[in-house]
């Protein structure tokens, strides 16, 4: 699991970052990197997160960034990604989730969610546009195929 981050140069962030270590009973303790961005836990279970620009929010939905911690606080990739399905999120955004097994792509708009598997070499690429087609969203989507 990487992701390719659009840091200015290093030297300038390093006052800003920071490691978080949860430890929980009866949870996988939590590592997180960036909070509320990328993280990974203690069964092996790791999440990122990457923004999409699109026209639509539904503020009854689980917000994006505990949606990661829900993902953080499961013990494999299949429990984190389930809640995720049934909650659905408030906006558009890419949640790449994995663990020791595989990962799978979360792409999600503020009406529905769906899910990308890995590819035959064993890999999920996104961007921070959709790749799948959203049709309940307003707007002009700009899809990368």
């Amino acid at each position: 699991m990487a992701e390719k981050l659009r840091l200015r140069s290093l030297q300038e962030q390093k006052a800003n970052l920071t490691r978080l270590r949860i430890e929980q009973e009866g949870k996988p303790n939590i590592d997180a990197g960036i909070i509320a961005k990328i993280g990974l836990n203690s069964a092996g279970v790791g999440v990122s997160l990457e923004a999409i620009r699109a026209k639509s929010v539904e503020f009854g939905r689980l917000p994006s960034h505990l949606a990661l911690r829900i993902c953080l606080d499961s013990n494999n990739r299949s429990k984190a990604v389930t809640p995720l399905q049934r909650a659905g999120v408030p906006t558009s955004c890419h949640t790449l989730v994995a663990d020791p097994e595989a990962g799978t792509g979360i792409e999600c708009s503020s009406v529905d969610i769906v899910l990308l598997a890995m590819s035959k070499d064993g890999r999920v690429m996104h961007t921070n546009h959709f790749l799948e087609e959203h049709p309940r969203i307003e707007g002009n989507l700009q899809l990368w195929t």
